[in-house]
């Protein structure tokens, strides 16, 4: 599975197989190489939430991407979760619990960033920033591509109520992403730990 279209899929067949049917060898075998590179890469894997879908329920968070956490803050308001998405990783973007989307903003941040592996990134440097109403509970997702990476691409709009896990987007080539939970969550990962979007609980609600 990958984020392609069938379309996609198709015309890119399509256009191999007529080009090894015109006899062009070599540019057939560059193009197939490039198609398999970027299923590679655009791949998509399944969500492997059947076993965790109760913790996903009962007032948990989970990853909203795949990586490698580089840092646990405690901010003024918010616990901040700092995630590194690498080429390696699938692209995926994926809600974080239950809940609904209160708004999406797209800054025009011209800054990339030459180092790959972000040690600090503060709020002014986001390039995409989600924030939502998930369990009842204020959460913002914020996204620095790297310096090759891309805008990530969102599937949904302030009003749409995602479910747990449910694929929200794609953050083409990663980059580092900043979830803020609320102060009083119980973080449930460590530093340097990977995790998975959609299956990985990083964090449960508590209750005043």
């Amino acid at each position: 599975m990958t984020f392609f279209s069938t379309t996609t899929h198709v015309s890119s067949i399509l256009v191999i197989v007529l080009l090894g049917y015109i006899g062009l060898w070599p540019i057939t075998l560059i193009c197939l190489l490039c198609y398999v590179a970027a299923a590679a890469l655009f791949r998509k894997n399944r969500l492997e939430a059947d076993n965790v879908l109760y913790d996903i329920s009962v007032n948990n968070f989970v990853s909203p991407v795949n990586g490698k956490v580089v840092s646990i803050e405690d901010g003024s308001s918010h616990v901040i979760i700092h995630i590194l998405v690498s080429w390696f990783d699938e692209f995926g973007i994926r809600s974080p619990a239950k809940g609904e989307v209160v708004s999406l903003e797209r800054r025009n941040n011209s800054i990339l960033s030459f180092r790959y592996f972000h040690k600090q990134i503060t709020s002014s440097e986001l390039d995409v920033v989600l924030e939502g109403n998930f369990n009842d509970s204020r959460i913002i997702i914020g996204f620095k591509r790297c310096l090759l990476g891309l805008l990530p691409i969102m599937r949904v709009i302030p009003g749409d109520r995602p479910m747990a896990g449910a694929e929200i987007g794609i953050f083409p080539f990663g980059g580092s992403v900043l979830l803020y939970l609320p102060k009083e969550s119980k973080i449930l990962l460590k530093n340097k730990q990977m995790v998975v979007a959609g299956t990985t609980v990083v964090a449960s609600k508590q209750h005043s």
